[in-house]
């Protein structure tokens, strides 16, 4: 089995594995400017960590492989050499950041969407609650259902799997309660309205600036 270069985030767990981001290691622990590993290049993405992935896949050590905070860029580079097709793309998704050509590009390609961050992230210190949107809180009262539901739903309708935090056993519970009502197509479009191209993960670093 193939060695994962150590300069990539990857996240492991019993059934899937995922590449974190589509850069190399920077910051904390390492010295300012510092790149782990040193000679990082971004061939060693496709050839390296996904190479070593797919052969963990084939060899049945995992059901399922994917990428986070993969650009439609990255995605495009990966499908020219990949032997096995990344099952899922998490990236952040929200009113805020409706990756629509994304979106459209995954379904296409058959990669599931998962989004994360969308009830809001303390990554960047947000300044605004999602929330307290008017979009958002007309929907909830039109449908008996809290921000937080409507904000779950409209993802869910957009096309994609979410992936909402909570230790709070009610708010777990209602998280996963939003299937009862449907939001319509003005609700939509209005929620959709919202978007501003504003990144609040990462520090606010855009993907796609990674090579």
């Amino acid at each position: 089995m193939k060695k994962v270069p150590s300069g990539f985030h990857a996240f492991w767990a019993a059934l899937i594995n995922v590449i974190h981001w589509p850069g190399c290691k920077t910051g904390w622990p390492l010295p300012r400017g510092a790149t782990a590993p040193a000679d990082w290049t971004p061939k060693m993405r496709d050839t390296g960590t996904w190479r070593a992935m797919e052969d963990l896949y084939e060899a049945g050590k995992v059901k399922a492989i994917g990428v986070t905070n993969y650009s439609v860029r990255h995605l495009k580079q990966l499908l020219k050499t990949c032997r096995v097709k990344p099952m899922v793309n998490q990236v952040e998704f929200h009113p805020r950041l409706v990756q629509t050509e994304l979106l459209e590009f995954c379904a296409e390609h058959g990669i599931s969407v998962q989004a994360y961050a969308s009830l809001g992230s303390g990554d960047a210190k947000q300044a605004e609650s999602f929330f307290a949107f008017p979009e958002v809180q007309a929907a909830a009262a039109a449908h008996g259902m809290t921000p937080a539901q409507v904000l779950l739903r409209w993802a869910t309708q957009k096309g994609c799997h979410v992936v909402p935090k909570s230790s709070n056993p009610k708010r777990i519970k209602e998280n996963a309660d939003i299937f009862g009502a449907k939001l319509t197509k003005s609700e939509m479009k209005a929620i959709d309205a919202l978007h501003t191209g504003t990144r609040y993960a990462w520090k606010g670093l855009d993907p796609d600036t990674i090579k």
